[in-house]
């Protein structure tokens, strides 16, 4: 552990934080002190009476910057004029300049390649891209669900005897493909046809997409299995009930009333 900061020690770091040359961690280092005491200094938490004759309130600290040096100024014009019109996707555009996904995000929020980015307007860009449209307006994505999937999908959806895991399962899709159809909206215009609003999946089985408190009798169930010897893993097999709930149930943490009642 590094030893309190000296009076000779601050002097030094007042004068690197002047000069606005070095980032606080290098500034530590070169000085043999932690980073805190650096910013202790800087915001005047410590040592005032020596910082007081130092000009560091215009310090700036260094950030981690974003090059991207390796491409040139046409396919960042490209990227940008794209990026303003607002038509293409991410991944449409990467495929079309070959300008990373990640330089792309950074070009739309001006973090990189300023001077060029400054001439365009991203704002509707951004706005489609901001994390929380994203998650609203993910559908809208393009599916390679075929037209046939998507009714089985929606068929199973209004009849309601199945959960989404297994309705994926059976279609040979994704879990999320028919998340996307019941929640956001998804190929809505297939979906319209079916009564899918009111999609409500119950078991008498547990289920991860259905968070319910066991009964007793599947309690007592399981506490019998554990005397007999079987394996969490065994246990979840047989019972669909998460290993979770069942190492809970196990070590006395879950439904201790019950398994208290059991010597396992």
């Amino acid at each position: 552990m590094k030893s309190k900061v000296t009076s000779k020690q601050a002097r030094q770091i007042c004068e690197l934080l002047e000069s606005n040359e070095l980032s606080t961690r290098k500034i530590a280092d070169q000085v043999g002190v932690n980073v805190a005491s650096v910013y202790r200094i800087l915001h005047g938490k410590s040592y005032t009476d020596i910082s007081s004759n130092y000009k560091i309130e215009n310090y700036t600290p260094k950030t981690k910057t974003y090059s991207g040096a390796h491409y040139t100024d046409d396919q960042i014009r490209e990227v940008c004029k794209l990026i303003e019109e607002n038509v293409l996707t991410i991944s449409d555009i990467f495929s079309k300049t070959g300008v990373s996904v990640e330089t792309i995000r950074l070009i739309a929020k001006k973090k990189i390649h300023k001077d060029i980015a400054s001439c365009y307007n991203f704002t509707s860009f951004n706005k489609r891209y901001s994390r929380k449209y994203e998650r609203k307006m993910n559908p809208v994505v393009k599916s390679i669900l075929d037209e046939g999937t998507v009714r089985s999908i929606c068929v199973m959806l209004e009849e309601g005897k199945l959960p989404v895991s297994e309705i994926a399962r059976r279609t040979q899709t994704s879990y999320s493909s028919v998340y996307n159809i019941k929640h956001y909206g998804a190929h809505r215009d297939i979906s319209k046809d079916y009564h899918i609003n009111n999609y409500k999946y119950r078991t008498d089985k547990y289920h991860p997409s259905i968070r319910r408190r066991l009964d007793e009798s599947e309690v007592r169930y399981i506490c019998r299995l554990i005397i007999e010897g079987f394996s969490i893993l065994d246990i979840h097999k047989k019972t669909n009930i998460p290993t979770s709930i069942l190492y809970r149930i196990r070590a006395r943490t879950a439904y201790t009333k019950i398994s208290s009642e059991y010597d396992f």
